[in-house]
């Protein structure tokens, strides 16, 4: 994994190699203070002990490029986190997926944390020294998958992704095919508001989010349907 930072002529400032083989960074964010936070991958076990086939983890770097921080977000299957966001408070939230189900040990998913229908989805809050503020998994039946989250200027949460489920929080969300575009809802405390669903009878996700300017968000993604929500398009 690696991080760098130029100037904003392109001038570079720094740059920081971290973890090891097959280690990869998958998101930045830099933080109100100037902190930057990158959130990864990691295979190798150098940056984080290894619990699972690949773990994930936030490492917090000063504004020059000092390693500050580090914390590990895994579990003994696959885990793997790759939406993060800057909050106002100076900390960050980040989203991904993971199919870990521990009942025991360092597993960052264990007992109400674990997953229960396959991948399940995760929205972690973290302060500026990367203590969890609240951690909230969004769970189905099937396979789940967190690609991206924002802060709105409310100070609640929005999270997008992918999902087949149908039941626990996804119960009432109409599943129209294979996989559909899911955007959630979480107060500024991380309980789960609500869930929408998008897409048709193929494979949809959604990829990206921004806030919008009138208060609302832009969400983006990829789709494999042309009926239903797609029809026309």
């Amino acid at each position: 994994a690696f991080i760098m930072r130029y100037s904003d002529s392109g001038k570079l400032l720094w740059k920081e190699f971290a973890g090891g083989n097959m280690d990869t960074f998958t998101g930045v964010a830099e933080g109100t203070d100037g902190s930057i936070y990158a959130l990864g991958n990691f295979y190798s076990g150098k940056m984080f002990p290894a619990l699972g086939k690949c773990d994930s983890g936030v490492v917090k770097y000063s504004s020059d490029g000092v390693m500050m921080k580090k914390t590990a977000i895994a579990g003994t299957g696959i885990d793997e986190f790759k939406g993060i966001t800057a909050t106002s408070d100076g900390g960050v939230v980040v989203c991904g997926t993971s199919d870990s189900a521990d009942t025991q040990g360092d597993s960052f998913f264990k007992n109400d944390l674990a997953s229960r229908g396959g991948y399940d989805s995760y929205i972690i809050k973290y302060t500026n020294d990367l203590t969890i503020r609240f951690a909230t998994p969004v769970r189905g039946q099937n396979n789940d998958t967190a690609t991206s989250v924002i802060e709105l200027p409310n100070g609640n949460y929005i999270m997008a992704g992918s999902t087949n489920s149908s039941t626990r929080d996804f119960k009432g969300v109409t599943t129209r095919g294979k996989k559909d575009i899911f955007v959630a809802s979480f107060n500024e405390l991380g309980v789960l508001v609500w869930v929408r669903s998008f897409g048709g009878t193929e494979n949809d996700g959604a990829l990206a989010l921004c806030n919008g300017a009138d208060g609302g968000y832009v969400v983006v993604g990829e789709s494999l349907s042309n009926n239903v929500d797609l029809e026309g398009i």
